[in-house]
């Protein structure tokens, strides 16, 4: 399945069947008002990338055409023509600024979203990756397209720590909108490391296991059923309204290995199992036990809707390529692994030096990724060489890639006339 394209995503996009990937996660161009350049190849000559500016010329009245066309027959397009609507008559009639430049970036970035939307399988879901300068316009459309009630979260990304900018706040994040297909969809939990102060302030204990803080072995109320009220080793639960509550297996700290038939012991029983394996920490002055919790058990901190624990990638970093906008891998890694398992398909659309395509061979899904700039598929191909020793045509495909000058003048002079395997 890994297959890369070169040309029009909107047209390859177009090429492929319904419900065909799993998840989309894609940086498409911001509407910044700036040209990006590259430094690709071993002379690190600068060439430019792409022009993030956009115009509200024939391509973009086009565009609208189109979509307005499209929407007498598709229920999805007919929700994005609405919605463009709604913002010509909101930016036509601003009191400043150009709303032309937004509008013509809506008209390329709609029917593309539309077209995420319809290559989803039911269970999908995108991350789209923008900054302030179109995220609240972009939201909109992704109502429209996905639905509102598909809407499952914005999440900041802290893409930098410092930032003047005069007569304003610092733009200091981007933001990355998650939208789901349906109820249905995939999203399995990840966590991150603690953070070194509450590991200092909460883990005070250490031995022979790691570092451990001191847990509860009871809980609230009482219980007249079972032993789990009852009074051991001298203590008693219920006269302080509690009753005795066991840790899990997977509490067990590695090492220490809980009989196999833990599960079916009795209260009393298990707690005898824990304080002989030594997990049960006797306080002084006849103070209540407590079971000594971990720290290498944890998982740690479920992840949240503002990630600062992500540094972009600096100047000198390995990971950098030289093409411009680059993100770095482990935001990709952490949306993949939240919203796909092993197997699955991830599509990038926008793919550029291949941060989503590394992020998802490395966790073991099959990809697909497109991109129109030529410059962006040589680093791309090198990536998956040196990172994972993958060669074109024996790894994955490349489709729609020109092999000469005659093919690349011809493509500029024609246009993208190119059909794509489904």
């Amino acid at each position: 399945m890994n297959k890369l394209y070169f040309g029009d995503n909107l047209e390859i996009l177009r090429e492929l069947n319904d419900q065909r990937v799993h998840l989309i996660c894609t940086d498409p161009p911001f509407n910044s008002g700036r040209d990006y350049n590259a430094f690709i190849g071993d002379s690190l000559a600068e060439k430019k990338a792409f022009t993030d500016t956009w115009t509200w010329d024939t391509a973009a009245q086009d565009a609208r055409a189109d979509i307005e066309h499209r929407a007498y027959t598709n229920e999805t397009y007919k929700a994005l023509d609405n919605c463009l609507k709604g913002y010509d008559l909101v930016l036509q009639n601003a009191v400043s600024g150009n709303s032309g430049a937004i509008l013509a970036y809506l008209a390329f970035m709609g029917p593309r979203l539309a077209e995420m939307h319809r290559v989803l399988t039911p269970t999908g879901s995108i991350y789209l990756h923008c900054d302030p300068t179109a995220s609240h316009y972009l939201k909109g459309i992704m109502d429209a397209v996905f639905g509102v009630d598909n809407f499952r979260n914005e999440i900041i990304w802290q893409r930098t720590n410092a930032h003047n900018d005069g007569k304003q706040y610092g733009r200091v994040h981007d933001t990355i909108l998650f939208y789901s297909k349906s109820k249905r969809t995939v999203l399995n939990p990840v966590y991150t490391a603690h953070d070194p102060a509450y590991v200092k302030l909460k883990y005070k204990y250490e031995d022979e296991n790691g570092l451990y803080r001191v847990d509860n072995l009871y809980a609230s109320g009482v219980t007249r059923e079972g032993e789990s009220g009852k009074s051991w080793r001298g203590v008693d639960p219920s006269a302080v309204g509690n009753h005795w509550r066991t840790p899990r297996r997977e509490a067990w700290p590695e090492g220490v290995e809980p009989p196999e038939n833990y599960e079916s012991l009795s209260v009393h029983e298990k707690l005898e199992v824990l304080d002989a394996s030594g997990l049960i920490y006797w306080p002084p002055r006849g103070k209540v036990p407590g079971f000594k919790r971990y720290l290498s058990t944890t998982k740690g901190n479920r992840v949240h809707d503002v990630i600062t624990d992500i540094n972009p990638l600096a100047r000198a970093s390995k990971e950098r390529l030289g093409y411009p906008t680059q993100k770095p891998i482990t935001l990709y890694e952490r949306m993949i692994k939240a919203s796909s398992n092993e197997g699955d398909i991830v599509l990038d659309p926008f793919c550029g030096c291949g941060t989503t395509i590394d992020a998802a061979h490395t966790l073991q899904r099959q990809w697909m990724g497109i991109d129109i700039t030529i410059l962006a598929l040589d680093p791309m191909r090198q990536r998956l060489a040196d990172r994972h020793g993958l060669e074109p045509s024996i790894d994955y495909q490349i489709e729609g890639y020109p092999t000469n000058m005659q093919e690349v003048r011809k493509l500029l002079k024609d246009g993208d006339k190119r059909t794509y395997p489904r």
